[in-house]
């Protein structure tokens, strides 16, 4: 009897420090916090590939990355710019490649390329004109005549292109209105010189009667 006594004061006591020390709560036991880490992506930028003619303006623009945000632009080696915008006023052939953008905020860096390709214009047309005779009409002709380029005609007293006009393969000018006055550009490649001097073809000179007077 006491041994039975014995057992159940053990049990007893058992269950009471169970008691004491929680853990026949139903309450869970609170876990530890972890610290969550959010993870901030870089500044993106996202330009295309462009195409330019020579002598037009370049301006390269970085989307605005926020407050805190430095840009640079570099070409190779050169820094072309610290600034958002990137611009050249005039290009040159020499100033197409691969452009590089690089934007930093809050330590972290991102890049971004764009080529630039530039397309040379065609050379300004020059001009040599042949003088009336009295057995035909004056004639033009495209001293730098280029089979390549095509060629824009415009009337200086109207400010309109004229279509009719042609070219021979020796760059002499077809279809001319004797005494019209015209400018002459080439294009290529959406790449157009500046206008020619202005030319016209005289008409052909008035041969003198040749007459015999009986006195």
């Amino acid at each position: 009897m006491k041994k039975k006594l014995l057992s159940i004061t053990v049990l007893l006591f058992c269950y009471l420090s169970m008691l004491a020390n929680n853990t026949l709560s139903n309450e869970k036991t609170p876990q530890p916090q972890k610290n969550l880490i959010k993870s901030v992506n870089p500044p993106t930028t996202s330009l295309a590939n462009i195409t330019l003619c020579e002598g037009e303006e370049l301006k390269l623009t970085a989307e605005d990355a926020g407050t805190g945000a430095t840009y640079k632009w570099t070409k190779g080696a050169s820094t072309k710019s610290s600034v958002k915008d990137l611009i050249i006023n005039t290009v040159a052939i020499t100033d197409a490649g691969i452009y590089t953008l690089t934007v930093t905020k809050n330590g972290c860096t991102n890049t971004a390329d764009i080529e630039v390709k530039i397309n040379k214009k065609p050379a300004v047309p020059t001009l040599s004109n042949t003088a009336a005779t009295c057995s035909a009409d004056g004639s033009t002709k495209i001293t730098n005549y280029d089979s390549s380029v095509s060629y824009i005609f415009t009337d200086t007293a109207t400010n309109s292109i004229v279509n009719t006009i042609s070219i021979k393969a020796s760059g002499e000018i077809e279809n001319m209105t004797i005494g019209t006055s015209y400018t002459v550009k080439a294009e290529r490649n959406t790449c157009i010189s500046t206008n020619s001097t202005a030319f016209d073809n005289k008409t052909m000179l008035p041969t003198p009667k040749a007459i015999i007077k009986l006195k």
